[in-house]
């Protein structure tokens, strides 16, 4: 089951780093695909979204970052419908 989609402008971000990175391709992630995004994701942080001190985001790590949070979100939201569905408690 797809959880979150990436958004055109989402990819048109990502495109530059996706050869790095393939899994930055994906556009419709399933819960299986999360940790392996996130993780792509965060190298990519670590590599070109900080400045030359690496004490602050610059202009690509805050962007990214908005990403790396929305799919966070996205699963959140995911994991509590499958909770809520199956009557459990969380």
């Amino acid at each position: 089951m797809i959880v979150v989609e990436i958004s055109g402008e989402e990819q048109k971000f990502l495109k530059p780093y996706v050869e790095e990175w393939p899994e930055l391709a994906t556009i419709k992630l399933e819960r299986t695909d999360i940790r392996k995004y996130l993780n792509a994701l965060d190298d990519m942080i670590l590599r070109y979204g900080f400045d030359k001190k690496m004490e602050f985001y610059n202009e690509i790590g805050e962007d990214a970052q908005l990403i790396y949070d929305r799919v966070l979100d996205a699963c959140d939201d995911y994991d509590d419908r499958k909770v809520e569905g199956n009557n459990e408690y969380a």
